[in-house]
């Protein structure tokens, strides 16, 4: 009679005899793609669910911004020329320099000159 931990198939036997089935699950890239039609999720509420076709109705209509209040790029420089004061820094609460704005915003350590690169640049011909 054989010994009884040769009768029994040893455990790396039995894994070994099952193909590995991994648990993430790739999608065939050479499948079509199946077709998407747009639908509320449903753990939405009950009104956003009953309202979803008027709101897809809404988005395909177009654009949802003032087409009037837009301007050409050309219009918000100063006279139309290339290298005019931008509408953003014409703005009446833009500041000039980095250093007309609170303390907090312009004394950070990126901002800060240490002597070692102040005598790099005082000293570079650059």
């Amino acid at each position: 009679m054989l010994p009884t931990f040769t009768r029994f198939a040893s455990p790396s036997r039995v894994l070994l005899a099952h193909a590995h089935k991994p648990l993430i699950h790739f999608p065939d890239r050479r499948a079509e793609p199946s077709p998407h039609s747009p639908h509320p999720h449903p753990a939405a509420p009950s009104d956003i669910r009953d309202a979803f076709s008027s709101f897809q109705e809404k988005l395909a209509s177009g654009p949802h911004f003032d087409k009037a209040a837009l301007q050409p790029v050309e219009a918000l420089a100063k006279g139309g020329q290339v290298g005019g004061t931008g509408g953003a820094a014409a703005a009446s609460n833009a500041v000039e320099d980095v250093f007309d704005l609170p303390e907090r915003f312009w004394n950070t350590p990126s901002l800060r000159w240490e002597e070692k690169e102040m005598d790099a640049v005082m000293v570079s011909a650059a």
